[in-house]
């Protein structure tokens, strides 16, 4: 036990002395490489597009709705040195992922060069707990988080190929950490993680990379609408009668309260993403040290589960459902 737990400890180090490293040897001729980036209305999209744009690069940003898309082209045009290009973009509707790949592909400056990378960053959280939670919530987080990713990079995987090009997947600690009440959450990101490590496996033939980010929580438009005023009663006045009885309306108050508190109190500042090159990025390498961050994150999470605060539901005729302790995984 004592020596596993040595060997965790050293690989866990070396893992981070070798990011260290890697992570500091900047990309050379930035104005020559284009980047392709989705969910640009707002958050880290927003923020990585101006930023690589203002470093020189070509930057081809995919916007949602007609409010970001307006206000990144307004950003665009009162820059003109700016190679910053703009358009509408829904990662689950196939034919818009296609409009969207064909302006790409026309505008390009070298076509010949390709994509040097694409960031999948587009993404949507929705709250709730398993009994409570409509599935469509679920399908929601799924077709953006999960399918849109996928659907955007099979589509860009020509371009990339031509430039040897990295996939930038946007995950989440939701993809290392279960917590209660974003199963939902939870589950989209744990695949992208999963999906990301078969991908760098896959396409190690083309010498195309595959890169995760897994932010904290961010104070981000992410959790406008889970967290928004009208929530609570928008979630109550969907359940059964049953349901109401057993929870109480009290205790979705307060899990809106606790969540609210979480963001506002330690949420950090999205541009620390953007900016910071170590903190937050891992190549999904599959290396033995991967494999000891994530079984550190296991024994972490066992550590977490035991003091997060969460509400429980109220007593009702001797039944009291609540969070578990503990509990134990059998996965990884």
């Amino acid at each position: 036990m004592l020596w596993t737990i040595i060997y965790l400890l050293g690989a866990y180090v070396a893992y981070w002395l070798v990011s260290y490293v890697v992570h500091r040897i900047p990309a050379s001729d930035l104005s020559n490489k284009t980047v392709v980036i989705t969910g640009c209305d707002t958050g880290f999209g927003q923020l990585l597009a101006l930023k690589l744009a203002h470093a020189g690069m070509t930057v081809f940003a995919g916007c949602l709705t007609d409010a970001g898309l307006r206000a990144l082209q307004q950003t665009a045009e009162s820059q003109p040195t700016w190679k910053l290009h703009v358009f509408a973009l829904d990662v689950t509707n196939v034919e818009s992922v296609e409009r969207f790949y064909s302006h790409v592909e026309k505008a390009l400056p070298d076509k010949q060069a390709g994509v040097w990378a694409l960031v999948n960053n587009a993404g949507v959280l929705r709250g709730g707990n398993l009994e409570t939670q409509p599935l469509s919530a679920w399908t929601l987080q799924l077709n953006v988080n999960v399918f849109g990713i996928a659907a955007m990079t099979k589509t860009f995987l020509p371009l990339l190929r031509r430039a040897k090009g990295r996939i930038i997947n946007v995950a989440s600690v939701a993809g290392r950490l279960g917590t209660p009440g974003t199963s939902s959450y939870n589950a989209s990101k744990f695949a992208v993680e999963g999906l990301s490590d078969a991908w760098r496996r896959e396409l190690a033939i083309w010498g195309i990379d595959v890169v995760i980010i897994e932010p904290g929580i961010m104070k981000t438009p992410l959790w406008d609408q889970p967290l928004k005023d009208a929530e609570v009663d928008s979630v109550w006045g969907t359940l059964t009668a049953e349901q109401q009885q057993l929870y109480g309306r009290e205790y979705f108050a307060e899990c809106y309260v606790a969540g609210k508190e979480l963001v506002d109190t330690i949420g950090g500042n999205p541009m620390m993403v953007v900016v910071r090159r170590r903190a937050t990025i891992e190549h999904a390498s599959g290396s033995c040290a991967r494999i000891s961050v994530h079984s550190l994150t296991r024994a972490l999470s066992l550590c977490v589960s035991r003091r997060m605060p969460w509400p429980a539901p109220f007593e009702h005729d001797g039944l009291q459902p609540g969070w578990p302790l503990a509990t134990t995984h059998r996965s990884g």
